[in-house]
């Protein structure tokens, strides 16, 4: 009895060394798989990865991205502008031009490294209009930029001649300093008493044409108003306008509302970039004016699309204005501003008197997000 209780016990201790040995081998087997053999198929399959990913990202690759100033919308008219010397608005569009055949899906765009630094420039707005009744002229200049300039601007006076060259008649002159956000009057005119015109009308026959054009130091034309001349009345009147042509769909835009306290900003999208239209766009508008420098990327199927690294990077000279402008951006006939100046009789108004005296006229860049429809 004793020898078969024996027996069990060293049965049982025999069973219980084994599995312990079976256990340690197998921990063994697992250090050895995980240290040698698991690297090795790992770094097998890393070629075999990274091939079929760069096959896959073959088919979509960054030829070139441009950048142009967004469209502005005075009305229900679209208004198109060249870039000047690199120098945008605060709206900007971002046009990513792709190779490839493929219909492929972008599924996300970053802005990255975004760094705001000194930037000033001058945009002199001329200002002008006529009333018809006291046959006065009156013109003003908008510093709408963030710098202090000196100007001399000329008010060229000339018998439109529709056959052949204007005959100019007179020239007046106005010496102007302007600080940022400054509005000032450089000229008035009262067309019935000023002699010039008094011998003008001397020369001229019904419905004969004049204008009077607004021009800086440099001879360029800031404004330029064409008045009518009624004999009858011995009056100058607004000669006929055509109809206003143009106009446009105001579509949906993706937009990034770009912060100089903010570096990186990122948007998930759904995309499709198809074989006929190899084009993305998307809108950045800035909130400071300065220069602007900034990187852009782009994934396909969460990776990185390829492109140039010059191509990635931008900058450029971004352009906050003081004061909503409605039409034109260099010449403003009978504008807002005109008959805000003319019914307060001022000669001149700062930033800070418009911020008291009409703040609705004072740009913010909600201003411009209202005009658009933003994607969610």
């Amino acid at each position: 009895m004793k020898k078969r209780e024996q027996l069990k016990i060293y049965s049982r201790k025999n069973n219980h060394i084994h599995r312990d040995k079976k256990k340690k081998l197998k921990g063994i087997l697992k250090r050895i798989f995980s240290v040698l053999v698991l690297p090795v198929i790992i770094s097998s399959m890393i070629p075999i990865v990274t091939n079929l990913i760069h096959t896959l990202h073959d088919d979509i690759k960054i030829n070139s991205i441009t950048v142009r100033d967004a469209p502005r919308i005075i009305g229900d008219y679209i208004v198109n502008e060249a870039d000047q010397n690199n120098q945008f608005s605060n709206h900007i569009i971002n046009d990513v031009h792709f190779s490839g055949e493929k219909a492929v899906t972008v599924d996300s765009i970053m802005i990255k490294n975004v760094k705001f630094s000194n930037f000033e420039f001058s945009d002199l707005v001329a200002h002008y209009g006529f009333n018809d009744k006291s046959q006065t002229f009156d013109a003003f200049i908008m510093q709408n930029g963030n710098k202090n300039v000196d100007e001399t601007y000329h008010l060229k006076i000339s018998n439109v001649n529709i056959n052949s060259k204007d005959k100019e008649i007179s020239k007046y002159s106005s010496n102007v300093r302007l600080n940022s956000g400054d509005i000032r009057k450089i000229f008035s005119i009262n067309l019935n008493k000023d002699s010039i015109f008094k011998e003008m009308k001397k020369q001229l026959n019904q419905d004969d044409l004049i204008s009077l054009d607004i021009q800086n130091s440099k001879g360029n034309s800031k404004g330029k108003k064409i008045l009518q001349y009624d004999a009858k009345n011995n009056k100058f009147i607004f000669p006929p306008t055509g109809a206003a042509s143009g106009g446009g769909n105001i579509d949906e835009i993706l937009l990034f509302k770009i912060n100089s306290s903010k570096k990186n900003y990122t948007k998930i999208v759904s995309e499709t970039i198809d074989k006929d239209s190899r084009k993305l766009s998307f809108n950045l508008l800035f909130n400071k004016t300065a220069h602007v420098d900034y990187d852009i990327y782009l994934s396909y199927q969460m990776t990185s699309i390829k492109s140039k690294s010059e191509e990635n990077h931008k900058s450029i000279d971004i352009r906050v204005p003081h004061y909503i402008i409605y039409g034109s951006p260099i010449s403003q006939d009978n504008s807002v501003y005109y008959q805000f100046m003319i019914k307060k009789k001022l000669l001149t108004a700062t930033y800070k008197q418009m911020k008291i005296f009409n703040p609705d006229l004072l740009y913010t860049v909600e201003d411009t997000e209202k005009l658009f429809r933003v994607r969610k």
